[in-house]
């Protein structure tokens, strides 16, 4: 059996092996000095955004958007609402129109941000189409429209549809946007994603387009530019200037050419 005294000492001796010492570096994980800072998108801002007020930005972005005051829309949704969307565009199938509104509406507002999977963050937006209200399964001719498809946007927050609606409204003043929390009701299809909304085909028309695409793009830039729900110029009044007006890069010099040419 060990001695009293040999057992006190290798007590006394375990004990100065497991206290810290002073200065003596922890096993504690904490957070590296070398992490990299939260990513800062910067929103592009045009300069023909005449009227504009800022929009709060979420904690990761360091600057601060500008829409114009477009004309206000009916929003009965709560601000909480976890799964915001705006319907948009409705239109009859084969009609392609109500796509083109909505493309060159964020051409126009390049402070929406179009994004691949479902938006996450204030002023991103993710879109897609889907079979809206009543279809049939047979025609009574060949090319008659089956059912109607509505282009949808899904938010992070509400204000985003709320300001996308806004501007959509002015630039297609036919169309009300309905602002909903989650599927809107009157759904009916699935979920697909629209090809001329990919964020990488967002841009002014291309030469010899369709005259209804630059007819679209008229119309985004002078409701950007004047904030008003309704071109002071028809794209009529513009005539054999349109393609050229609506191919400018700024959405100010699209405004000055077509109120130009319309005189």
């Amino acid at each position: 059996m060990a001695s009293p005294l040999r057992v006190g000492a290798l007590a006394l001796l375990l004990v100065q092996c497991n206290t810290p010492r002073s200065g003596a570096v922890q096993d504690t994980p904490r957070a590296s000095a070398t992490a990299p800072a939260p990513s800062a998108p910067v929103a592009a801002i045009s300069a023909s955004a005449s009227n504009a007020v800022p929009v709060p930005a979420d904690a990761g972005q360091s600057a601060v958007a500008v829409l114009p005051h477009y004309p206000d829309i009916a929003v009965n949704v709560p601000s909480d609402c976890k799964d915001p969307r705006v319907v948009l565009a409705v239109r009859k199938e084969y009609d392609r129109s109500g796509r083109v509104l909505v493309q060159q509406t964020l051409v126009a507002n390049p402070e929406f941000k179009v994004v691949r999977e479902q938006a996450k963050l204030p002023l991103e937006v993710d879109l897609y189409e889907t079979i809206y209200g009543p279809s049939k399964f047979s025609r009574n001719y060949v090319g008659e429209p089956r059912f109607s498809e509505a282009v949808i946007a899904r938010c992070a927050e509400v204000d985003t549809c709320r300001s996308l609606g806004r501007a959509f409204h002015a630039v297609s003043q036919a169309d009300q946007p309905l602002v909903v929390c989650g599927v809107p009701p009157a759904t009916t299809g699935g979920f697909k994603r629209v090809p001329e909304l990919v964020s990488t085909l967002l841009a002014p028309p291309p030469p010899k387009a369709a005259r209804a695409w630059y007819c679209a793009r008229v119309q985004a830039c002078t409701a950007r530019v004047s904030a008003t729900p309704r071109p002071s110029v028809t794209c009529a009044e513009v005539g054999s200037e349109l393609g050229r007006c609506a191919s400018l890069q700024d959405c100010q010099a699209v405004s000055d050419c077509v109120q130009k040419a319309g005189k």
